[in-house]
């Protein structure tokens, strides 16, 4: 099967969440272009800087491959300890089960959060995009509530974003009624 995207290279990536036959430099493409949309969409590039700490996770090291690819020249891209950061850096899966853990316990739910560069994105994506570019990382561990959805997600695959994107339901119409009151 050739690829979706440039239908020339042959197809070698698929996830079972999205009906796209990937090549290798389609997907590369794909991905980056995801987080430049979430750049622009969080309107980051008006900052003087974009803030991010480093670490281990597959979400950092993917994510900071990007902005030093596309913005190591502008100086937009400044690395700081995590507790002076101005972006997230989260997937769907860690969003969807932060949002559905809290929602559980009965505590403030926990919505995905502001400046996501990430938002929309699969640990999946991430750690295919690790692979291609050759980029170490930790396995990322989320716990029980993780374990139950990646079951489930054998029988329906689109779990992780139904939720992802039940998070931004609730959060939409939470800020809709402070803003009526």
């Amino acid at each position: 099967m050739k690829c979706e995207f440039c239908r020339k290279r042959d197809a070698s990536i698929k996830f079972p969440f999205n009906p796209v036959h990937f090549c290798d430099q389609c997907f590369q493409t794909f991905l980056e272009k995801k987080v430049l949309k979430n750049i622009r969409k969080n309107k980051l590039l008006k900052q003087s800087h974009i803030k991010i700490s480093e670490e281990d996770k597959v979400e950092k090291k993917v994510l900071i491959h990007i902005l030093l690819k596309y913005f190591s020249k502008s100086n937009k891209i400044e690395l700081v300890p995590k507790e002076k950061e101005n972006v997230n850096a989260k997937s769907v899966e860690e969003c969807a089960t932060e949002f559905l853990e809290s929602f559980l316990k009965g505590s403030e739910t926990v919505s995905p959060p502001e400046n996501n560069l990430l938002d929309g994105v699969s640990i999946y994506e991430l750690i295919k995009y690790a692979e291609l570019e050759k980029i170490t990382f930790n396995k990322p561990n989320f716990g029980k509530i993780y374990t139950m959805l990646k079951k489930i997600s054998l029988n329906n695959p689109s779990i992780f974003f139904s939720i992802f994107q039940s998070g931004k339901k609730i959060k939409e119409k939470l800020e809709k009624e402070a803003n009526n009151r």
